[in-house]
């Protein structure tokens, strides 16, 4: 089970995600995703392998815009300026490593902003913590006993940019470990739902053992921090603008 919560404060708002350590049973049947037809061209050059175009649009609709739980705004949030992190807590040196090799793919997706840690005190806008499985409870009101991980940003409601966030990792997971940190740290930059449809990505709704985002997942990087890829727009126009975006020469 994983969940998502919205909450609107003033002229911000507040998502938040969590990781648990269960399958809570079947998946749901598979949805029909209406996405705007190719108009016979071979538009972007995002693309992987043995996912066709349509499946890669499907995808990115499922993860990066709406809301599982709560009020569903369907509004596109990313970050538009650095991403500052900070670490707290009981990392290890894997963990660390791994954080780190995020932010270096990261930095190279066209678009992205860019992410580095916080050399200053107090400047971090991006806060990761692994504490105690309780703690996380008490960190954030959506948590409960069985949540591993759990990510939360909050975005101007006005322009749908992202302002800041802060993920919490159970410090004594061990199995599923680096994929938590791979989830809460990527869904904290924006595609924040859980899908049941690839069970090798670290969006997958249920158990997953994957120790590294998969070449799908950074697709879904890639088109939500295009620079053709509007801010703050809403499901049909960031759907067209992802048509454009991916490749369609498979389907020639």
């Amino acid at each position: 089970m994983k969940a998502r919560l919205i909450s609107l404060i003033l002229s911000f708002a507040a998502l938040m995600l969590c990781s648990c350590s269960f399958d809570t049973g079947n998946p749901p049947p598979a949805k029909n995703t209406d996405v705007p037809e190719n108009e016979n061209t071979a538009g972007g050059s995002i693309a992987v392998q043995d996912v066709p175009p349509g499946r890669i649009l499907d995808y990115f609709n499922e993860v990066a815009l709406g809301s599982e739980y709560g009020e569903s705004t369907d509004v596109l949030c990313k970050w538009t300026k650095t991403v500052l992190y900070t670490v707290e807590g009981s990392a290890t040196e894997d963990d660390l490593a791994l954080i780190g090799e995020l932010c270096e793919r990261l930095n190279t997706i066209e678009g992205f902003p860019g992410i580095r840690k916080a050399n200053i005190p107090g400047t971090a806008n991006f806060v990761i913590s692994f504490v105690e499985n309780g703690k996380i409870e008490e960190m954030f009101e959506a948590a409960d006993g069985n949540c591993v991980g759990m990510a939360e940003y909050s975005w101007d409601s006005s322009t749908g940019e992202i302002l800041s966030a802060r993920a919490a990792i159970d410090e004594t997971i061990t199995d599923e470990r680096y994929s938590t940190v791979c989830e809460e740290f990527l869904q904290a930059l924006g595609p924040a739902c859980d899908s049941y449809s690839y069970i090798n990505s670290v969006f997958y709704e249920g158990v997953t053992l994957v120790p590294r985002p998969s070449e799908l997942d950074w697709a879904i990087m890639q088109i939500l921090y295009s620079p053709e890829m509007p801010v703050g727009v809403h499901r049909a126009d960031a759907l067209a603008a992802a048509a454009r975006l991916v490749s369609w020469e498979t389907e020639q």
